[in-house]
């Protein structure tokens, strides 16, 4: 997934409309939070406000991986205890090691008393197609990233082709008006995956998406239109750099940093890693 770097963001936020949660493994208490677990993998240690400057504080959860295995990717959910309102996926490259704790600010409110924290699902480094938690979540995360990841080759295939002695204004924008955006963030049929895939190289894991679900392949429609943005952004800045120092600046970017660990962690959540 595109992550921490100059023209990278690492928090996926989607709304989630439908009633209760999965089957839980336990709770945890922490003050007017409550914490509800789909994964025996993991586990809140701590919950307390952010330290940033906000008009309202905000939780900050620290989360322990007790998997005993490498995580490369966590989804939680934030809700009422009748009703989840956002999901929040993270992806970890490098993996996510045994022992180690994360910090999660949520940037949401804080609590009323009956909001819960769900703790939905992880994918793990070490196993083909391994993981743990609500197959919806499992299902979701994988997907996604791969729409991330195809993408972001297709984002850096072009920025690359880019000719340093043409770094002018028109070059640039057609360059930026090339990425694709949707108007509308959900799934909208097969018209708008096979936008998608069009504008990815033709590489092997693209062969997993005719097969899957609309959930799959709405998940998947949503990495891919986040790399894209990403992509974009990352030229309109470019833009603004003067004309005669554009082809160092663009050497020294990194359009999707730790590519090489994003692509290994998708082929093992696919079941094709080497």
């Amino acid at each position: 997934m595109i992550r921490d770097g100059r023209c990278a963001s690492v928090v996926f936020l989607w709304a989630v409309f439908a009633g209760r949660p999965a089957t839980v493994r336990a709770q945890d208490s922490f003050g007017e939070w409550i914490v509800e677990y789909h994964t025996k993998a993991v586990i809140v240690v701590k919950v307390e406000d952010s330290t940033k400057s906000t008009p309202s504080p905000v939780p900050v959860f620290t989360v322990q991986n007790i998997s005993g295995r490498p995580i490369t990717a966590l989804t939680v959910a934030e809700g009422l205890s009748t009703r989840l309102t956002f999901s929040d996926e993270r992806s970890f490259e490098p993996a996510w090691r045994p022992g180690a704790t994360v910090t999660l600010d949520l940037s949401i409110p804080k609590a009323p008393r009956d909001w819960v924290m769900h703790v939905k699902a992880v994918l793990f480094g070490d196993g083909e197609a391994a993981s743990d938690g609500d197959p919806k979540d499992i299902e979701w995360m994988r997907f996604h990233r791969l729409g991330v990841s195809l993408e972001g080759v297709s984002c850096e295939a072009k920025v690359r082709v880019l000719d340093p002695a043409r770094f002018d204004e028109a070059s640039l924008n057609a360059a930026i008006g090339s990425f694709w955006s949707l108007q509308d963030p959900f799934w909208q049929g097969p018209s708008t995956l096979e936008t998608v895939l069009g504008s990815i190289p033709d590489l092997p894991l693209k062969r997993k998406l005719p097969g899957a679900s609309d959930r799959a392949k709405d998940a998947f429609v949503r990495g891919a239109q986040e790399s894209s943005d990403i992509c974009r952004r990352c030229l309109q800045q470019f833009l603004q750099e003067p004309e005669s120092s554009r082809a160092r600046v663009l050497s020294g970017w990194e359009i999707q940093p730790n590519a090489d660990l994003l692509q290994r962690a998708v082929e093992v959540d696919f079941g094709v890693a080497k």
